[in-house]
């Protein structure tokens, strides 16, 4: 059967095949052309980070924040609530995949339950979706450096799970370099050197990436390194090197053993070129409330990578659709109305 033929006989159902395809075009034309979340994110919060005592302050860091939004809701108004942060860093892991809905929804959550500067490590599951060209876009480079009184903060991108590439191999041992005049020398990255947890797990670089990363903050004396990519709460050394894994900002934990695994954040006090870590637990109650529930309209619009333009384009193209297949059952069951 001919296309022309099939227009002129099956009228209504051609008018909604052809909405569906405009539909379907409209949604990826407004995702193409929608405005982002935000720009610069990280270079707008280092402007906004102001330190009283630079060889004295207190700054939080948590990871895995992508599933239980009750969760992370909690723990940034535990974070907000405390006088003595000044700021935090999120490891990671903080959507479901790299897409402009998934980062509305975060950065919702977070002005409306952080009123301080937050700086993000980019994660695996930024990577999903538009992955590192829109992250960029939105937060700005993946890998950066920032120095607060006698600490350097170095924050790392190995989110790809295969370590640094020569190039920000190269810039790292500049930074490294340059900061040798600082007491303290912090290295923040997603996915941590080598996995606590020993054999059969192996959440962490290959061996080879992570002994050439190791030996280079070795030479270079890192004070401390932080890292996430286990739903988790981890502490050590790496042969001589403090590290701390931090996993427990909403994320599904990895088993039950109270010792590693609860939600939690990290409280990190910078004092007289010392640092000392302590972990917070956080609260997983309220589940029922807005932020975590599956009834909540944003939440669905987000998971789905549905905005509101495109909910309302579907309510009329249903409607329209409705009306067009009544008018066309009236003409049907009543020919001689509309041939007179």
């Amino acid at each position: 059967m001919k296309t022309g033929v099939i227009i002129r006989d099956f009228p209504v159902m051609s008018s909604v095949l052809a909405l569906i395809i405009l539909l379907m075009v409209g949604v990826g034309v407004w995702d193409y052309f929608s405005p982002l979340p935000c720009q610069k994110w990280n270079k707008r919060n280092l402007k906004m980070i102001h330190v009283a005592d630079p060889d004295n302050f207190i700054f939080s860091a948590f990871g895995e924040s992508n599933d239980t939004a009750n969760v992370f809701v909690n723990m940034l108004k535990m974070i907000d609530h405390d006088p003595d942060i000044l700021f935090a860093v999120s490891l990671g892991n903080s959507v479901h995949s790299g897409n402009k809905e998934d980062y509305r929804y975060l950065l919702r959550q977070i002005r409306d339950n952080l009123g301080m500067p937050l700086l993000t490590v980019v994660g695996a599951h930024e990577l999903k979706g538009k992955g590192e060209n829109l992250y960029q876009d939105i937060f700005g480079p993946l890998y950066y450096s920032f120095p607060i009184g006698n600490t350097w903060f170095i924050i790392l991108n190995d989110a790809n799970g295969q370590g640094v590439d020569p190039e920000q191999n190269r810039w790292l041992e500049n930074q490294l370099v340059s900061s040798q005049g600082y007491g303290i020398r912090i290295v923040f990255m997603h996915v941590p050197l080598f996995d606590p947890r020993g054999a059969p797990f192996h959440e962490c670089l290959p061996e080879q990436s992570a002994a050439g990363l190791l030996k280079l903050f070795q030479q270079y004396r890192v004070t401390h390194i932080f890292a996430s990519g286990i739903a988790g709460l981890f502490t050590g050394q790496w042969q001589g090197i403090p590290y701390t894994i931090t996993g427990g900002a909403g994320s599904s934990l990895s088993d039950d053993d109270p010792d590693h695994y609860m939600f939690h954040s990290l409280k990190i006090n910078i004092s007289n070129n010392r640092i000392n870590v302590e972990a917070r637990p956080v609260s997983d109650s309220g589940r029922a409330c807005k932020e975590d529930s599956v009834f909540d309209p944003e939440k669905i619009l987000s998971i789905l990578s549905i905005n509101i333009v495109e909910m309302a384009l579907f309510v009329v193209a249903v409607i329209l659709a409705g009306g067009l297949y009544r008018l066309e059952t009236r003409k049907r069951r009543h020919p001689g109305l509309h041939g007179q």
